[in-house]
């Protein structure tokens, strides 16, 4: 049986040897103000020369950069450029791809190929992974760097192997101490002696790539984080990165031309550059995805790919400012030299033996328009044949993607030949798109598949809808890290919204948040941008222990369709050993939907915002849809209320996380009453009352409203309730159903909060004051109440302290702990909750808060 090897595949972190290098100073044609060549312009240099030193090396030199590589092993060993004798740090041990062969591929005066190769064979099984190797580096004249690629391949038969990870190293001289990887994320970094814990310079955090600074050589970073998962980076936006030697003023950056040899899409994200100083050019890895991406090579499996080429750009400025200019345009230059002209590989297509696929993307969603919408900067993409959306997982052959304009037109251009899927996403509608024939690309061939149209999954109109459809969890309710665990991550420490979640432990503030009881949404009223976490994790429970939790969604409909069927969507923007399931009103039952456990990304683990992207269409029975609700969290939440549908949720179990994209709920008609859906990953009881027990109507249409069932049994049957949710007219049918009841007497609830206060009232003066002398009813009766916050939506002052002042001479309440107080701040913008200690307060609030379930939490 084929002994199964773990290959990391191509990892080419440099051996460097301390070499004698000449000093030189090199001249530059036709300086503009940066003093940097223009484009298009080559550096002054003298003549391109490639020389063997010795039996062990093969020097390579254009007058600009001198380089050393290990021969045949094809190892840089060391790069020399302006004051450096080497660039790279000759400290590093190799642990790469090594090649038994040397060639030289091509010399002119004007560049070098040259190849360092290996061919596996049958005696090697079990010693040396099975793949033939053959690594090429491209030097030209008037260039100040190196091209790179690679060409791996393996053939039918051959054991079978794992591909985890595959990519290029730098470890750089220590010199190098700023980092940029875009405009905003560059500062300059900690050491790789700042990391080290056995001197205790650094301690370790949860996961073994971070440390918290204690005694770093650069005081500034005491106390910070440092995680090289901070600063990854989506293939789309991953072109160049670098570092800068602020002493030198020398700039050693990796640029990424084109994406066609990286995997899962543009959306993958991936390592870019972290201390070290290390610069990365990722082609593949599991990082962000897991192992649903299939990265292992079976026997019967014959595969070649080409990696690269890459380009390592050195430069110098008098700045770093300039320096990062500069790196951005040579990587524009080599953008738009792709693909280039003067690789020497049979393996590698030039511009003339490539394709173009153009065309219009619509989409036509019947609830939104009656017309086609233009796919207004759709995601669009050829990649190897699959199921819609496979491209997201797909790591063995190539991808070519683009983004349309505002009418949808798209051109895909310089394509591999070859079979390909046209697959297609844009954001504001779930799904994925799939072309219903196969893409086939011949040299010269330009394929136009004129207007395409996505439907996205539809069975109604949308009834309620958490989040936007972007694939995302940037638009939810992202924390502040934790003071001591927080990072620094750009120059001038400004504040970055766009990646605040780019901090460590951001998972361990749910608890914070939530200690105790779990989130709670209320449709209508939270506002997802605030109200609803952006990770579903776990509860840190302390002593190296986690509790799941459950979230709740409550909804309110006008009417339900009991023999109809009703669809609720979860988009899912990451998971990590998560299961997930989902309840409807009926907490004790069985799930409705178990997905299992999901996902390996390890997203929220690694600052990560999404991983891969799951849709689940759960079917709900209508005959499931009721009235009032009482959930497993210990809050209940009554009629009234409606919200709309697609959120991302994380959902995890004991040590699993899920990062939600999307919920929607969709339903033939809409508006039912009083709903709550709980999310969870554990089988704990929720407290229930089912629709004989008692529920408001809003069928009924009597002048009065009318409590369906018995009030008694229904305050009864609170036995886990602790903070229940009343609106004014549901307070109206309890107290009249129950105001001889010794119910409430043993109510335990010690939360109330009364909301649309005064908004059910036909006459001001009277109907008010009928809804004051209820909420008194229920302070004389309810021993176990603590807090009762009243929610008065007005936006006039003088009603408001003529309700508070009737408030203040209510008579005392039954509860010894109970505390009337009156708020100060009413016409605040966001309401303030006033808890002390177990007393109960009083609290008028002129605007519902957006967040009713984090205020339980705060103590003022």
């Amino acid at each position: 049986m084929a002994k199964k090897l773990i290959a990391l595949a191509f990892t080419l972190i440099i051996l460097f040897a301390v070499l004698t290098a000449i000093i030189g100073v090199h001249s530059r044609t036709s300086r503009n103000k940066l003093g940097i060549a223009k484009p298009e312009q080559k550096l002054a240099s003298g003549r391109l020369t490639l020389k063997k030193v010795g039996p062990n090396q093969v020097v390579v030199d254009n007058g600009i950069i001198q380089v050393t590589f290990s021969s045949p092993q094809g190892l840089i060993t060391g790069i020399k450029y302006k004051g450096f004798d080497n660039v790279l740090n000759n400290k590093i041990k190799n642990r790469g791809l090594e090649g038994v062969k040397f060639n030289v591929i091509n010399q002119t005066s004007e560049h070098v190929e040259i190849s360092f190769s290996r061919a596996w064979k049958i005696s090697q099984r079990g010693s040396l992974v099975p793949l033939n190797v053959d690594k090429r580096y491209i030097i030209r004249r008037g260039v100040s760097g190196i091209y790179m690629y690679a060409v791996l391949e393996k053939l039918k038969g051959w054991p079978t192997v794992d591909m985890d990870q595959t990519r290029i190293v730098f470890k750089l001289n220590t010199k190098f101490d700023f980092m940029a990887i875009s405009d905003q994320r560059q500062k300059i970094m900690p050491s790789e002696i700042d990391r080290d814990i056995t001197n205790k310079r650094a301690n370790p955090l949860a996961y073994k790539e971070a440390v918290r600074f204690v005694n770093p050589q650069n005081r500034i970073f005491k106390g910070q984080v440092d995680d090289k998962y901070m600063y990854s980076m989506e293939n789309k936006d991953n072109k160049v990165h670098g570092w800068i030697s602020s002493d030198q003023r020398v700039g050693f950056w990796m640029i990424t031309p084109s994406d066609e040899f990286r995997v899962c899409g543009p959306l993958k994200q991936e390592l870019t550059s972290h201390v070290g100083p290390t610069t990365l050019s990722m082609f593949t890895s599991l990082h962000y995805a897991g192992k649903d991406m299939n990265t292992t090579y079976t026997s019967m499996e014959p595969w070649k790919k080409v990696y690269g080429p890459v380009f390592v750009y050195l430069n110098s400025a008098s700045s770093t400012n300039l320096l990062w200019t500069d790196a951005k345009r040579q990587m524009v230059e080599e953008v738009h030299s792709w693909p280039y002209d003067f690789v020497k590989s049979v393996d590698y297509p030039l511009h003339q033996q490539r394709g173009t696929v153009k065309g219009q993307f619509f989409v036509m969603d019947r609830y939104i328009s009656k017309s086609k919408l233009f796919g207004k900067f759709a995601f669009v993409g050829l990649a190897v044949p699959g199921e819609a959306g496979s491209w997201q997982t797909e790591n063995k052959g190539y991808q070519f993607w683009t983004t349309a304009d505002r009418m949808g037109i798209f051109t895909i251009t310089n394509v591999r030949p070859g079979s390909y899927n046209l697959y297609a996403w844009v954001s504001g509608h779930i799904g994925d798109y799939k072309y219903e024939r196969d893409i086939t690309i011949t040299p010269g061939r330009e394929i136009d598949v004129g207007a395409i149209l996505y439907e996205p999954p539809r069975i109604g109109a949308t009834l309620w809808e958490i989040g936007k459809p972007d694939r995302t969890a940037a638009e939810f309710y992202i924390p502040d890290p934790d003071p001591i665990l927080s990072t620094k991550l750009y120059l001038n420490n400004s504040y970055q919204p766009q990646d605040r979640f780019r901090q460590y432990g951001l998972w361990d503030r749910y608890t914070a948040l939530y200690p105790r009881n779990d989130l709670v949404y209320i449709v209508g009223v939270s506002d997802y941008k605030k109200d609803w976490f952006y990770a579903h994790v776990t509860r840190n429970a302390g002593n190296g222990t986690y509790q799941a939790t459950t979230w709740q969604i409550v909804f309110s409909l006008k009417a339900v369709i009991k023999t109809g069927n009703y669809t609720f969507r979860m988009a899912l923007a990451a998971a990590t050993t998560a299961n997930l399931s989902v309840r409807i009103n009926e907490p004790k039952s069985k799930p409705i939907f178990l997905i299992g456990l999901i996902g390996q990304d390890n997203t929220i683990a690694r600052h990560g915002i999404h991983g891969l992207y799951n849709l689940y269409d759960i079917n709900v029975g209508g005959n499931l849809l009721r009235g009032l609700h009482y959930g497993d969290t210990n809050q209940c939440f009554d009629d009234g209320y409606r919200f709309k549908d697609t959120n991302e949720c994380f959902v995890t179990g004991a040590d699993s996380v899920t990062v939600s994209a999307s919920h929607s709920m969709g339903a033939p008609y809409s508006n039912h009453n009083g709903h709550t859906v709980s999310f969870r990953s554990d089988q704990s009881a929720d407290a229930d009352f089912s629709e004989e027990d008692g529920y408001f109507s809003e069928e009924y249409e009597e002048e009065e409203k009318e409590m369906v069932g018995n009030a008694t049994n229904f305050l009864l049957g609170l036995c886990n309730v602790k903070i229940l949710y009343l609106s004014a007219k549901t307070l109206e049918g309890l107290t009249h159903k129950a105001t001889s009841s010794p119910s409430l007497t043993h109510c335990p609830v010690k939360f109330l909060k009364i909301l649309k206060f005064g908004e059910a009232c036909d006459d001001d003066d009277v109907d008010m004051v009928m809804e004051i002398v209820m909420i008194n009813h229920f302070l004389q009766k309810m021993l176990n109440l603590e807090q009762l916050i009243v929610y008065y939506n007005t936006s006039i002052e003088d009603d408001l302290v003529e309700v508070s002042s009737q408030l203040q001479m209510l008579p005392v309440v039954a509860s010894s702990k109970c505390k009337i107080q009156n708020l100060s701040g009413f016409l605040a913008p966001v309401p303030v909750d006033v808890s002390l200690g177990y007393k109960c307060c009083l609290s008028m609030e002129k605007k519902l808060d957006m967040r009713p379930n984090y205020l339980e939490e705060t103590v003022i």
